[in-house]
């Protein structure tokens, strides 16, 4: 799965010197994936781009929620969560087959 770097650096710390380049890289990317050839930017690209943009919106707030509180717990509480949600997910979508974890193990 491929997936761009979205432009959020305005946001993000000062120092970084280079906004406009990474910008319009970001923008590069996202037109070749799409298919150059047609130069059309479909769904899926609109998606892959709203996703991006809710990891660096999520990447922003963590760094600065985690001034205040211990990075290894908060990662820690974090990947519970993911799990949790990941497995209420598979629980009510997928067809969990026992034969087939054991087979993946």
């Amino acid at each position: 799965m491929q997936t761009i770097d979205f432009p959020v650096s305005f946001l993000a710390q000062k120092h970084l010197k280079y906004r406009s380049s990474c910008t319009s890289q970001s923008f590069e990317i996202l037109y070749l994936l799409s298919g150059a050839e047609n130069g059309s930017i479909g769904i899926g690209e609109l998606l892959e781009l709203l996703c991006a943009a809710a990891f660096a919106v999520h990447i922003l707030v963590v760094d600065r929620v985690v001034k205040d509180l211990d990075p290894i717990r908060f990662s820690g509480i974090q990947f519970l969560c993911a799990g949790v949600i990941g497995m209420i997910g598979a629980i009510l979508f997928e067809r969990i087959d026992p034969a087939g974890i054991w087979k993946a193990a």
